[in-house]
């Protein structure tokens, strides 16, 4: 491997950086730690604090002998290096400049990949995950509701609030006025929570005929939500902003979905 690199590297005139390349020589290496050879650390009185400052180099550094140098085919590597080499699988960067350059390396590399195609698989396994998770969960609620009410009025009643809720927020991010991000996936999923509850405190108001005081203290927890959101759309960072308008735009829905959608699609099935 080290072979076909550096080959490439020559005859290609692909320059790359690996972990490896931070390791320095085995002579360079023995020349830097020639100095620190038969150094007395119990010579040294630590008080306390520098105790705990220098106790992991001082754990880490042989005083005996000193440290002998690395190698790249050595199996233990320095700890500096533990975070790119995994399995004995090493990170390599090659700094591609054109397209045969390109095409060389993925014919001699094909497991290979741009810092762009490896970005992308971090966005497919999120956008996978979260819609098989939000999938589940979605089912799971709704078994839970038909279970609890059976009746097909009521229960339909407790998702309208999420319904709204969800469907302000797609239409905002079809129309281009929100982006669809990790954030913004992340506050859809505390839509979904509220919503339903929502949902549910209003089926059971209209199911016990008791809808005296529900609307005013639905309306006031809304109300309360959009307050503390909605500054945060004045920031210039786009993660609060993401955050807050999907959780406003969230909010506006489920609340006329509670105001509206509710009682209209209530008094529609109670006619039938």
């Amino acid at each position: 491997l080290f072979q076909l690199r550096e080959r490439l590297s020559v005859e290609q005139g692909i320059p790359h950086i690996s972990s490896y390349s931070f390791l320095p020589s085995p002579d360079l290496q023995a020349k830097h730690l020639a100095s620190w050879k038969g150094c007395k650390w119990k010579d040294f009185r630590f008080d306390e604090n520098e105790k705990v400052l220098f106790a992991p180099f001082i754990k880490n550094f042989n005083c005996g002998l000193g440290p002998k140098p690395y190698h790249l085919w050595q199996d233990v590597l320095p700890p500096y290096l533990e975070g790119l080499v995994t399995d004995r699988t090493t990170l390599l960067i090659w700094r591609v400049q054109t397209p045969e350059q390109e095409s060389v390396l993925r014919l001699k590399f094909p497991e290979a990949v741009s810092l762009k195609e490896l970005a992308g698989v971090f966005a497919k396994e999120l956008n996978r995950e979260v819609s098989l998770l939000a999938s589940l969960s979605l089912v799971l609620v709704s078994l839970i509701l038909w279970i609890f009410y059976r009746k097909d009025r009521i229960f339909l009643v407790t998702l309208i609030p999420f319904a709204w809720g969800f469907g302000l927020v797609y239409l905002a991010i079809a129309a281009g006025w929100l982006q669809l991000s990790f954030i913004s996936l992340i506050a859809l999923m505390v839509v979904f929570g509220f919503s339903i509850d929502y949902g549910v405190f209003s089926a059971e108001a209209l199911q016990r005929n008791d809808d005296k005081d529900i609307w005013s203290v639905l309306f006031c927890s809304a109300l309360s939500t959009g307050t503390g959101l909605i500054p945060l759309l004045f920031c210039d960072h786009p993660v609060l902003k993401d955050l807050a308008g999907t959780m406003v735009l969230g909010t506006l829905g489920t609340l006329g979905g509670t105001f509206f959608g509710v009682p209209s699609f209530y008094a529609w099935r109670s006619a039938r």
